[in-house]
């Protein structure tokens, strides 16, 4: 079970983890809360200087 990316057979959990598989992990989960911690702090942003112009 997993599948490939670039040719490298990545998550195959058949075998215990590579440092590959454990990096990439951490830095799509990091790289993901960011992006939407970004988001809502922008949103949150736009909220309250709406709140101010009322």
């Amino acid at each position: 079970m997993g599948f490939e990316i670039f040719g490298k057979r990545v998550f195959d959990f058949s075998m215990p983890f590579s440092h590959f598989e454990a990096w990439s992990t951490i830095l799509i989960v990091t790289g993901s809360a960011f992006i939407i911690f970004l988001v809502l702090s922008k949103k949150a942003k736009q909220y309250r200087d709406s709140k101010k112009g009322k």
